[in-house]
């Protein structure tokens, strides 16, 4: 499973000016093992997401933005996460649709087009 060094747990800690010099060892520990564990929620949940993507096969596919953000959705636990993985938005659902091109009447040049005959 997951296991994060200790030492890098405790200097992230630190940095935050909130936390207190006074911090036991044992709670930079527990700090580590809460987040290994909430790491490996999240993995299984947006795993679990996986096994219904057409033509994957079980332990056999790559766990992905929108497992995720799926799981993010679906999962009361994680709910707490929707603004940080939302699910993907796409342009083409949020902006009109352009216009289609018009073609120009019989008899009407395009611009840039010489009079007369076409090559």
């Amino acid at each position: 499973g997951l296991e994060l060094p200790l030492a890098r747990v405790r200097r992230l800690a630190k940095s935050d000016p909130d936390i207190a010099a006074g911090v036991h060892q044992e709670a930079f520990f527990l700090m580590a093992k809460a987040t290994e564990a909430f790491v490996e929620l999240l993995a299984e949940e947006g795993a679990y997401r996986t096994e219904g993507r057409l033509g994957t096969l079980k332990g056999n596919c790559n766990l992905e933005y929108d497992d995720l953000a799926r799981a993010v959705m679906e999962e009361e636990a994680l709910e707490f996460l929707t603004d940080v993985i939302p699910p993907r938005v796409y342009a083409e659902d949020l902006l009109p649709p352009l216009p289609a091109p018009q073609e120009a009447p019989p008899g009407e040049q395009e611009a840039g087009q010489p009079a007369g005959d076409e090559p």
